[in-house]
């Protein structure tokens, strides 16, 4: 599979036509665009997002980030107990610990949505 360039307007262009109405796209249109790039069954596609899906949830309990070069990385994240204050009721509370899930974007892909940015 080759690296994604920026000159691939048309897919670009293909995507904002299918999704006009959209924002973010979900794991069906993913399963969708996956299957017609590849030229699998949307079946087939569909297993492999799901079975990606797995392997990306199994990674992030067992404390391992997951890097794609040339995309960006995901890492959790443990977000330590704190404490807030919310203006309106003019009360305090405890927000307990917690882990979250962190995405870093890639130096290319960056340079790819400044083009598309300046394009517009």
């Amino acid at each position: 599979m080759s690296k994604p360039t920026s000159n691939q307007p048309s897919q670009i262009a293909d995507l904002k036509n299918r999704y006009p109405d959209v924002d973010t796209l979900n794991r069906a249109d993913i399963v969708y665009e996956l299957a017609g790039r590849i030229g699998c069954s949307q079946r087939a596609a569909n297993d492999m997002v799901v079975g990606l899906m797995g392997v990306m949830t199994d990674a992030f309990l067992a404390d391992f980030g997951i890097e794609f070069r040339g995309f960006g990385a995901f890492r959790p994240v443990r977000l330590e107990e704190r404490t807030i204050f919310h203006p309106v009721y003019q009360v305090t509370k405890k927000v307990p610990a917690r882990w979250t899930v962190r995405f870093r974007v890639s130096k290319f892909v960056r340079k790819m949505l400044l083009e598309v940015q300046r394009g517009d």
